[in-house]
């Protein structure tokens, strides 16, 4: 049983975890897991059954599924997608995943170096939108939950920030749209419909240059052509 701020379950209680109170979670939900015979799975000292003992390893698989959902419900909604993600079958590696985000002193330094790698993210040559506003999403995932983790409207400004001139006018478009209507997945479609477009359109021109230089030199073969023909009907006038 869980509300917004606080886990309880038949052992008692803990404060949801939060990206500021790793620490008094982790000593409540230490407690609570020690009372229901799951710390020593999450702590990496009970390993899981040989592969031949079958009905130990299932009975472990299930403690395990259910340890998993006990800390997940322990945690706000965004750090559950986070959970979500590393998956409940190695619980040791995913205590420790939320010790180096959560424990302030042990992430500070990685939270500091993503964001780095966030404010100086820009588009390179040859690479698509598509992949450029995923790598941008990629990185703000290693923020989410923490003090720092970046919003929606912020991806959508360092993308607009960031673009190369061809996306220019569109984004000066996308701009003037009512906030509200602003969002990262219209945004991103907009923007990968117009490098589409644009594509398709140098290659049409593209193809009509070529075509245009190919007539062009078969109108001038047939011009040079013709007057080689009268100039030797000339000669034979004469």
């Amino acid at each position: 049983m869980t509300d917004s701020t606080t886990y309880t379950c038949k052992h008692g209680l803990t404060p949801i975890l939060s990206a500021r109170n790793y620490h008094s979670w982790k000593n409540n939900i230490t407690n609570l897991l020690a009372m229901d015979d799951s710390l020593e799975i999450v702590l990496g000292t009970e390993l899981a059954p040989a592969g031949n003992a079958i009905a130990q390893a299932r009975d472990f698989a299930k403690q395990s599924q259910c340890t998993f959902v006990m800390i997940w419900s322990s945690t706000e909604p965004s750090i559950r997608t986070f959970l979500n993600r590393l998956g409940h079958r190695d619980l040791h590696a995913t205590w420790e995943a939320l010790r180096e985000r959560y424990d302030v002193a042990a992430s500070q330094s990685v939270r500091v170096s993503t964001l780095a790698r966030l404010h100086s993210a820009v588009m390179k040559p040859g690479m698509s939108v598509s992949d450029y506003i995923s790598s941008l999403s990629d990185i703000s995932q290693g923020l989410e939950g923490t003090p720092d983790e970046v919003t929606e409207r912020y991806m959508i400004m360092r993308i607009f920030a960031t673009l190369p001139k061809q996306f220019t006018n569109i984004v000066d478009i996308l701009k003037n749209r009512p906030i509200e209507e602003q969002t990262l997945n219209s945004i991103s479609t907009i923007l990968i419909e117009h490098e589409t477009a644009q594509v398709l359109h140098k290659t049409t021109t593209g193809s009509n240059l070529n075509l245009a230089g190919t007539s062009s030199n078969a109108l001038s073969a047939n011009v040079n052509g013709g007057k080689h023909h009268r100039t030797n009907g000339k000669g034979k006038h004469r």
